[in-house]
């Protein structure tokens, strides 16, 4: 089997807005549902969060079109490594905006998964981010 996941997270440019959030997450929705990638991104105090899942070539080409793109920049890969399955098998994509949850919910997982009181997971191992961002997936559904 040839199915990987990989994180990473970068910042916001300064002038990206909704409009561009919708406008990745259809792309990304019409993109990853043809190319069998699966995942979740998170965004919150101008950070982004995301997890891709499938096939290890077709992810990698995933992230290089992504950290290209100029809505974003300082891509930081977190990880990249070979799974026995999705997490996220449901999703062709799944956007998770931190304000539209519950704020208080927000801050437990915060607390819970890193050393900060604000969205940084730049500075969250591997598996605090996909921890975190699993949970908070799960806050949407609520």
């Amino acid at each position: 089997m040839n199915l990987c996941r990989l994180i990473y997270s970068s910042y916001a440019s300064p002038d990206t807005g909704y409009e561009d959030l919708k406008d990745i997450m259809e792309k990304s929705e019409r993109n990853n549902r043809r190319d069998g990638v699966t995942g979740v991104l998170c965004y919150g105090d101008s950070m982004f969060l995301q997890v891709l899942e499938g096939n290890r070539k077709i992810v990698s080409k995933t992230y290089h079109r992504i950290a290209t793109d100029k809505r974003h920049h300082t891509p930081a890969l977190i990880e990249c490594v070979a799974t026995q399955s999705r997490l996220f098998q449901s999703w062709s994509m799944q956007a998770v905006r931190l304000v539209d949850l519950n704020a208080e919910e927000v801050r437990q997982l915060i607390l819970q998964y890193s050393d900060t009181t604000t969205f940084q997971p730049d500075l969250m191992t591997a598996q605090q981010c996909l921890k975190f961002i699993y949970k908070l997936s799960e806050l949407k559904k609520k």
